[in-house]
């Protein structure tokens, strides 16, 4: 079992390790946001859905094409409510996502700002989480691929023992049947021994008879 799992939480540190999040600045909708952005190339309707419910525990997410905006958010860490803008860009098969914290009045909640570790936090704990269930999800696979198969060969291993049981009697039955045949045949030339023994001697009586009948024939008085 720990062949299996050694290489499991190998690749999830080695995943991590590479989820490292930047500041950045994006133009969105003609308005350059500044926050913090990583990438991964984890599939990209499962991104979009995990980031999603990630970003609707803040308030409402309104979505249009890759841009994901949340009005009013309730944040953990800011007295006020903010707006959070975020963006999906898909290159390559890696997916940039950017996360844009506005407190208001043109105020990023980003590098150099006060809360601005606590925002990149909301995108690395996102990032952690994510590669961790696809790392489940693709030990489960591995799992499910593997006792499907180890199924597949017990189901073929019943199939073949039975099978072989079933060819043991038809041959046990025709072994018995070879032998009873053998019998016969030896019965058969016994018998056919015997018949040739049994026709010599009726002919050499029906012989004796035939004389027999012409000496009396031969006897006729004239």
């Amino acid at each position: 079992m720990k062949k299996l799992i050694f290489p499991t939480v190998f690749l999830l540190l080695t995943r991590l390790a590479w989820a490292q999040v930047q500041p950045a600045f994006v133009d969105i909708d003609k308005v350059k946001r500044q926050g913090y952005a990583t990438s991964t190339d984890i599939d990209r309707r499962t991104l979009e859905r995990a980031w999603k419910d990630k970003l609707s525990q803040y308030g409402r997410v309104d979505s249009k094409r890759d841009v994901y905006t949340v009005n009013f958010a309730k944040l953990p860490f800011l007295d006020n409510q903010a707006t959070i803008v975020s963006q999906l860009n898909t290159s390559k098969g890696r997916t940039q996502v950017f996360l844009s914290v506005d407190a208001g009045n043109g105020e990023y909640v980003a590098a150099g700002h006060g809360q601005g570790t606590q925002v990149e936090k909301i995108l690395l704990d996102f990032m952690r989480q994510i590669d961790f269930d696809e790392q489940v999800r693709g030990t489960e696979k591995t799992f499910q691929d593997a006792e499907a198969n180890h199924k597949d060969l017990t189901r073929k291993g019943e199939k073949m023992i039975k099978e072989l049981e079933n060819n043991k009697k038809e041959a046990e039955r025709l072994a018995k049947k070879l032998e009873e045949n053998k019998l016969e045949f030896t019965k058969l030339q016994a018998d056919t021994a015997q018949n040739r023994i049994d026709r010599t001697a009726a002919m050499q009586v029906l012989e004796k008879q035939r004389q027999s009948l012409d000496n009396v024939k031969s006897q006729k008085p004239n």
